[in-house]
């Protein structure tokens, strides 16, 4: 018992020195840095003031940052379209294609700084949707890692709901990102689509609001009608008759809320849902100029300075030999 206290004493005394050790070496190099800017506190004044001076200059010419943030649904299969169409709008921005850029944004096209797209994960309603989309799901999963098969193009193209991330730069991003949803909703395909498209839903809620009308009518006749069965005009064999009416009448009403619902989606190619603007960047980069200039003027010449020191040392190291 004895040599297993003494044990710990000794396993505890070297962590304490362990410890001791990491702070000396943490304080001796905050000495080192402090030394280093008193040697040098002319030319890092000089820098902090240069520095302070640039940075005021570039934030009064400069417009703020803001990221835009949509959440839409992308309607008549345009999924891969409003994609393709990002990836694109990206590359004509790298490219500085102001001649396209000019007819989305007219003057503030310089503004536009990059846009992207990610699914809203929704494997519930996917499946919801259609009962094969759970056999599509297990067909196309084949031993995948579940986040990555999830977040993947060819499942998440068939989630309902997307985010779209739009960067500009001024107070103007708002209308910009209108500008650019216009965009993607004018395409003379997906607009011949939207037309089909929205006829057809007006045909299917009629028709299913003349269904539901048909089935009242009877559970009316068969209520009006139930003292008097011998000279009943309409019948009900059994009671499961009057259960499956009943049940389908359910899925009716069900089906008239989804069509109602999906009418009022397909108003839009790319029907905005919800918006988010101006919100400002996070991080060293949402830093004014007048701060980060000077902090980094005095990286680069203590990297500067670092560089000739090592330079210094390896020369002397090479005159030893």
């Amino acid at each position: 018992m004895a040599q297993q206290n003494s044990s710990e004493e000794v396993d505890l005394g070297y962590l304490f020195r362990s410890i001791g050790g990491f702070f000396k070496k943490i304080a001796k190099l905050l000495f080192l840095i402090i030394g280093f800017f008193r040697k040098y506190a002319v030319i890092t004044i000089a820098l902090i003031i240069i520095g302070f001076g640039v940075g005021f200059y570039l934030d009064s010419i400069s417009k703020p940052i803001f990221n835009n943030e949509l959440i839409v649904i992308p309607n008549f299969e345009s999924t891969d379209y409003l994609y393709s169409e990002a990836e694109m709008l990206n590359m004509k921005r790298e490219a500085n294609d102001s001649i396209f850029l000019k007819t989305l944004f007219k003057d503030d096209y310089k503004d536009f700084i990059k846009i992207e797209i990610e699914p809203i994960i929704d494997v519930y309603g996917f499946t919801a949707e259609k009962k094969d989309n759970i056999e599509t799901l297990k067909i196309l999963y084949n031993d995948k890692d579940p986040e990555e098969f999830l977040k993947d193009k060819t499942i998440s193209k068939y989630y309902k709901y997307h985010q779209i991330h739009i960067t500009f730069k001024g107070y103007n991003s708002e209308s910009l990102s209108n500008d650019l949803l216009e965009y993607f909703n004018n395409n003379e395909h997906f607009l011949l689509y939207q037309k089909v498209g929205l006829k057809d839903t007006e045909i299917q809620i009629a028709q299913n609001e003349k269904m539901i009308s048909q089935i009242d009518s009877v559970m009316k006749a068969v209520s009006e009608n139930t003292e008097k069965s011998q000279a009943q005009s309409v019948y009900i064999s059994t009671q499961s008759d009057l259960y499956q009416m009943i049940n389908t009448k359910q899925a009716l009403l069900n089906n008239r809320l989804k069509l109602q619902t999906k009418y009022i989606d397909q108003n839009e190619i790319i029907k905005l849902v919800s918006g988010n603007y101006n919100l400002e960047e996070q991080g060293i980069s949402a830093l004014p100029n007048k701060i980060k200039t000077p902090i980094y003027l005095l990286l680069f010449f203590s990297f500067f300075s670092f560089l000739i020191y090592l330079y210094k040392k390896l020369k002397e190291i090479s005159k030893e030999d």
